[in-house]
Protein backbone atom coordinates (compact mmCIF):
# COMPACT_ATOMS: atom_id res chain seq x y z
CA UNK A 1 0.00 0.00 0.00
CA UNK A 2 2.99 2.68 0.54
CA UNK A 3 4.52 1.66 -2.39
CA UNK A 4 1.41 2.34 -4.48
CA UNK A 5 0.92 5.76 -2.77
CA UNK A 6 4.52 6.67 -3.09
CA UNK A 7 3.96 5.82 -7.09
CA UNK A 8 0.39 8.04 -6.84
CA UNK A 9 2.02 10.77 -5.02
CA UNK A 10 4.80 10.67 -7.37
CA UNK A 11 3.48 10.67 -10.99
CA UNK A 12 1.05 13.26 -9.51
CA UNK A 13 3.82 15.60 -8.99
CA UNK A 14 5.70 15.11 -12.19
CA UNK A 15 2.06 15.86 -14.08
CA UNK A 16 2.29 19.13 -11.66
CA UNK A 17 5.84 19.94 -13.12
CA UNK A 18 5.06 18.71 -16.46
CA UNK A 19 1.86 21.05 -17.12
CA UNK A 20 3.54 24.35 -15.52
CA UNK A 21 5.40 24.95 -17.89
CA UNK A 22 2.05 25.53 -20.25
CA UNK A 23 0.98 27.99 -17.87
CA UNK A 24 -0.61 31.54 -19.36
CA UNK A 25 2.21 33.80 -18.97
CA UNK A 26 0.50 36.72 -19.40
CA UNK A 27 -3.07 38.76 -19.23
CA UNK A 28 -3.42 38.72 -23.09
CA UNK A 29 -3.27 34.22 -22.53
CA UNK A 30 -5.89 34.13 -19.41
CA UNK A 31 -8.86 33.43 -21.55
CA UNK A 32 -11.15 30.37 -20.23
CA UNK A 33 -9.23 26.89 -21.89
CA UNK A 34 -11.97 24.05 -22.74
CA UNK A 35 -11.28 20.44 -23.53
CA UNK A 36 -14.77 19.14 -25.01
CA UNK A 37 -16.69 15.85 -26.18
CA UNK A 38 -14.97 13.36 -28.19
CA UNK A 39 -18.51 12.75 -29.55
CA UNK A 40 -18.08 16.18 -31.34
CA UNK A 41 -15.52 15.24 -33.16
CA UNK A 42 -15.90 11.98 -34.42
CA UNK A 43 -19.65 11.90 -35.65
CA UNK A 44 -21.11 8.73 -35.14
CA UNK A 45 -24.78 8.81 -37.01
CA UNK A 46 -27.39 6.41 -35.45
CA UNK A 47 -26.02 6.95 -31.75
CA UNK A 48 -27.21 8.67 -28.74
CA UNK A 49 -24.68 10.72 -27.02
CA UNK A 50 -23.76 9.00 -23.53
CA UNK A 51 -24.65 12.13 -21.36
CA UNK A 52 -22.03 12.82 -18.28
CA UNK A 53 -23.06 11.85 -14.92
CA UNK A 54 -21.15 14.25 -12.81
CA UNK A 55 -20.43 18.37 -12.84
CA UNK A 56 -17.55 19.90 -10.34
CA UNK A 57 -17.43 23.22 -9.26
CA UNK A 58 -13.48 24.16 -8.12
CA UNK A 59 -13.35 27.38 -6.53
CA UNK A 60 -9.99 29.26 -5.56
CA UNK A 61 -10.02 31.90 -3.34
CA UNK A 62 -6.92 34.18 -4.48
CA UNK A 63 -6.40 36.17 -1.44
CA UNK A 64 -4.65 33.81 0.67
CA UNK A 65 -0.99 31.63 -0.23
CA UNK A 66 -1.45 28.03 0.82
CA UNK A 67 1.46 25.97 1.59
CA UNK A 68 2.73 23.52 -0.61
CA UNK A 69 1.56 20.62 1.00
CA UNK A 70 -2.20 22.12 1.07
CA UNK A 71 -2.22 22.46 -2.65
CA UNK A 72 -0.89 19.56 -3.36
CA UNK A 73 -3.32 17.50 -1.32
CA UNK A 74 -6.18 19.17 -2.76
CA UNK A 75 -4.71 18.43 -6.43
CA UNK A 76 -4.78 14.85 -5.43
CA UNK A 77 -7.85 14.68 -4.05
CA UNK A 78 -9.39 17.13 -7.29
CA UNK A 79 -7.56 14.07 -9.72
CA UNK A 80 -9.04 11.28 -7.92
CA UNK A 81 -12.63 12.67 -8.53
CA UNK A 82 -11.99 13.24 -12.27
CA UNK A 83 -12.93 10.30 -13.86
CA UNK A 84 -15.31 9.06 -16.82
CA UNK A 85 -19.00 11.13 -17.21
CA UNK A 86 -17.18 14.14 -15.26
CA UNK A 87 -16.95 17.80 -16.16
CA UNK A 88 -15.30 20.39 -14.40
CA UNK A 89 -14.92 23.53 -14.07
CA UNK A 90 -12.08 25.72 -12.25
CA UNK A 91 -12.81 28.87 -10.98
CA UNK A 92 -10.83 31.92 -9.02
CA UNK A 93 -12.38 34.74 -6.65
CA UNK A 94 -10.50 37.31 -4.76
CA UNK A 95 -11.48 40.74 -4.11
CA UNK A 96 -13.91 42.96 -6.05
CA UNK A 97 -10.92 45.62 -7.05
CA UNK A 98 -8.19 45.83 -9.59
CA UNK A 99 -8.93 43.42 -12.39
CA UNK A 100 -9.48 40.19 -9.72
CA UNK A 101 -13.02 39.71 -10.44
CA UNK A 102 -14.20 35.85 -10.86
CA UNK A 103 -12.57 34.26 -13.27
CA UNK A 104 -13.21 30.71 -15.18
CA UNK A 105 -10.03 29.34 -16.21
CA UNK A 106 -11.26 26.14 -17.81
CA UNK A 107 -14.03 24.10 -18.67
CA UNK A 108 -13.38 20.65 -19.29
CA UNK A 109 -14.76 17.00 -19.43
CA UNK A 110 -13.90 13.33 -19.70
CA UNK A 111 -16.77 11.75 -21.99
CA UNK A 112 -18.93 8.53 -20.86
CA UNK A 113 -17.47 5.79 -22.60
CA UNK A 114 -20.19 4.07 -24.79
CA UNK A 115 -21.77 0.74 -23.68
CA UNK A 116 -20.68 -2.76 -25.13
CA UNK A 117 -24.26 -3.23 -27.10
CA UNK A 118 -23.61 -0.04 -28.82
CA UNK A 119 -20.04 -0.76 -29.47
CA UNK A 120 -21.09 -3.81 -31.08
CA UNK A 121 -22.91 -1.74 -33.44
CA UNK A 122 -20.17 0.76 -34.92
CA UNK A 123 -17.80 0.41 -37.44
CA UNK A 124 -14.17 -1.00 -36.29
CA UNK A 125 -12.64 2.39 -37.85
CA UNK A 126 -15.27 4.56 -35.82
CA UNK A 127 -14.48 2.78 -32.74
CA UNK A 128 -10.74 3.66 -33.34
CA UNK A 129 -10.94 7.11 -33.91
CA UNK A 130 -13.37 7.65 -30.73
CA UNK A 131 -11.18 5.59 -28.32
CA UNK A 132 -8.03 7.57 -29.65
CA UNK A 133 -9.89 10.61 -28.97
CA UNK A 134 -10.80 9.76 -25.54
CA UNK A 135 -7.81 8.42 -24.37
CA UNK A 136 -5.92 11.58 -25.21
CA UNK A 137 -9.27 13.50 -23.57
CA UNK A 138 -8.39 11.85 -20.38
CA UNK A 139 -4.95 12.77 -20.14
CA UNK A 140 -5.09 16.46 -21.45
CA UNK A 141 -8.51 16.74 -18.93
CA UNK A 142 -5.90 15.46 -15.82
CA UNK A 143 -3.40 17.85 -16.97
CA UNK A 144 -5.48 20.85 -17.65
CA UNK A 145 -7.10 20.41 -14.59
CA UNK A 146 -3.38 20.60 -12.60
CA UNK A 147 -2.26 23.39 -15.27
CA UNK A 148 -5.76 25.39 -13.72
CA UNK A 149 -4.22 24.63 -10.15
CA UNK A 150 -1.01 25.91 -10.64
CA UNK A 151 -2.32 29.42 -12.05
CA UNK A 152 -5.15 29.87 -9.51
CA UNK A 153 -2.87 28.72 -6.73
CA UNK A 154 0.34 30.99 -8.28
CA UNK A 155 -1.63 33.90 -8.66
CA UNK A 156 -2.80 34.65 -5.16
CA UNK A 157 -1.98 37.67 -3.17
CA UNK A 158 -2.22 38.55 0.13
CA UNK A 159 -2.27 42.44 -0.45
CA UNK A 160 -6.27 42.38 -1.58
CA UNK A 161 -8.63 44.36 0.41
CA UNK A 162 -11.35 42.00 0.60
CA UNK A 163 -12.73 38.53 0.67
CA UNK A 164 -16.01 38.52 -0.72
CA UNK A 165 -16.70 35.16 -0.31
CA UNK A 166 -20.45 35.09 -0.47
CA UNK A 167 -20.94 37.38 -3.61
CA UNK A 168 -18.40 35.25 -5.64
CA UNK A 169 -20.20 32.23 -4.42
CA UNK A 170 -23.57 33.38 -5.45
CA UNK A 171 -22.70 34.41 -8.90
CA UNK A 172 -20.70 31.56 -9.99
CA UNK A 173 -23.80 29.58 -9.08
CA UNK A 174 -26.06 31.50 -10.99
CA UNK A 175 -23.81 32.02 -13.98
CA UNK A 176 -22.10 28.43 -14.01
CA UNK A 177 -24.77 25.76 -12.73
CA UNK A 178 -28.10 27.74 -14.44
CA UNK A 179 -26.45 26.55 -17.12
CA UNK A 180 -25.68 22.58 -16.75
CA UNK A 181 -28.43 20.06 -17.12
CA UNK A 182 -26.16 17.51 -14.44
CA UNK A 183 -28.08 16.40 -11.78
CA UNK A 184 -24.98 15.38 -9.46
CA UNK A 185 -23.45 18.03 -8.69
CA UNK A 186 -20.33 18.86 -6.77
CA UNK A 187 -18.73 22.02 -5.41
CA UNK A 188 -15.36 22.22 -3.78
CA UNK A 189 -13.83 25.63 -2.37
CA UNK A 190 -10.69 25.88 -1.69
CA UNK A 191 -10.56 29.13 0.70
CA UNK A 192 -9.94 29.99 3.98
CA UNK A 193 -13.71 30.62 4.29
CA UNK A 194 -13.13 34.12 6.11
CA UNK A 195 -15.62 36.58 5.01
CA UNK A 196 -14.40 40.31 4.95
CA UNK A 197 -16.72 41.97 3.09
CA UNK A 198 -19.58 44.88 3.57
CA UNK A 199 -22.10 42.48 4.44
CA UNK A 200 -19.85 40.69 6.67
CA UNK A 201 -16.08 40.66 8.36
CA UNK A 202 -15.64 37.66 10.34
CA UNK A 203 -12.65 39.79 11.64
CA UNK A 204 -14.90 41.94 14.13
CA UNK A 205 -14.91 40.51 17.62
CA UNK A 206 -18.58 38.48 18.16
CA UNK A 207 -19.71 39.03 14.51
CA UNK A 208 -19.39 35.73 13.46
CA UNK A 209 -21.92 34.32 16.11
CA UNK A 210 -24.27 36.81 15.64
CA UNK A 211 -24.12 36.54 11.99
CA UNK A 212 -25.49 32.87 11.93
CA UNK A 213 -29.08 33.85 12.12
CA UNK A 214 -32.72 34.19 10.11
CA UNK A 215 -32.25 38.21 9.93
CA UNK A 216 -28.89 38.01 9.08
CA UNK A 217 -29.40 35.34 5.99
CA UNK A 218 -32.49 37.45 4.86
CA UNK A 219 -30.15 40.30 4.48
CA UNK A 220 -27.60 38.04 2.40
CA UNK A 221 -30.05 37.11 0.39
CA UNK A 222 -31.64 40.53 -0.25
CA UNK A 223 -28.10 41.36 -1.07
CA UNK A 224 -28.38 39.03 -3.84
CA UNK A 225 -25.39 37.07 -2.11
CA UNK A 226 -27.15 33.35 -1.80
CA UNK A 227 -27.28 32.03 -4.70
CA UNK A 228 -28.37 28.54 -6.05
CA UNK A 229 -26.24 25.30 -6.25
CA UNK A 230 -28.92 23.12 -7.14
CA UNK A 231 -28.20 20.54 -4.84
CA UNK A 232 -24.66 20.20 -5.24
CA UNK A 233 -22.37 18.55 -2.26
CA UNK A 234 -20.22 20.71 -0.98
CA UNK A 235 -16.65 19.81 0.06
CA UNK A 236 -14.19 22.94 2.06
CA UNK A 237 -10.78 22.62 1.65
CA UNK A 238 -8.83 25.25 3.98
CA UNK A 239 -11.42 26.09 6.19
CA UNK A 240 -9.52 28.49 8.83
CA UNK A 241 -6.42 28.00 6.87
CA UNK A 242 -4.03 30.54 8.62
CA UNK A 243 -0.81 30.97 7.05
CA UNK A 244 0.81 33.57 9.11
CA UNK A 245 0.29 30.73 12.59
CA UNK A 246 -2.22 32.40 14.50
CA UNK A 247 -4.37 30.23 16.15
CA UNK A 248 -8.32 29.64 15.47
CA UNK A 249 -9.35 27.59 18.33
CA UNK A 250 -11.58 24.40 17.79
CA UNK A 251 -14.89 26.35 19.07
CA UNK A 252 -14.38 29.57 16.62
CA UNK A 253 -13.26 27.07 13.94
CA UNK A 254 -16.80 24.59 14.56
CA UNK A 255 -18.57 28.03 14.83
CA UNK A 256 -17.22 29.01 11.07
CA UNK A 257 -18.52 25.74 9.88
CA UNK A 258 -21.92 26.11 11.09
CA UNK A 259 -22.52 29.26 9.64
CA UNK A 260 -21.30 28.21 5.98
CA UNK A 261 -23.29 24.79 6.54
CA UNK A 262 -26.26 27.17 7.03
CA UNK A 263 -25.30 29.09 4.28
CA UNK A 264 -25.02 26.45 1.87
CA UNK A 265 -28.16 24.91 2.87
CA UNK A 266 -29.94 28.42 2.03
CA UNK A 267 -28.08 28.27 -1.48
CA UNK A 268 -29.96 24.62 -2.06
CA UNK A 269 -26.69 23.04 -1.51
CA UNK A 270 -25.25 20.45 1.47
CA UNK A 271 -22.01 20.32 3.33
CA UNK A 272 -20.41 17.04 3.16
CA UNK A 273 -16.74 18.27 4.59
CA UNK A 274 -15.31 21.12 5.99
CA UNK A 275 -11.70 20.89 6.45
CA UNK A 276 -10.11 22.45 8.57
CA UNK A 277 -7.57 22.65 6.54
CA UNK A 278 -7.49 19.35 4.46
CA UNK A 279 -10.02 17.30 3.90
CA UNK A 280 -10.02 14.07 5.65
CA UNK A 281 -11.92 11.96 3.20
CA UNK A 282 -12.12 11.77 -0.82
CA UNK A 283 -14.49 14.36 -2.61
CA UNK A 284 -17.90 12.03 -3.21
CA UNK A 285 -16.72 9.33 -1.55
Amino acid sequence: MNRQLTRFTQAGMAVLAAVASFAPSSPAQAESAKIGSCYDQVRISDIATPKLSRDLYIVVDQTLIFDKNLQEDAYRKLQDFVTPGTAYHVVTFSANAAGRYASVLINAQVDTPLDNDTRYDISKKMLVQLDACQQKQALLAKKALGQALLKAFGGASTELPHTELMGNLANISRNLTGASDINDKYLVVISDMIENSDLLSFYKAGNLEKANTDAHFENYAQAGAIGDWQQAKVYVIGGGYAPDGSYWSSAQLKILRDFWTSYFERANARMMEFGTPSLLGNIGG
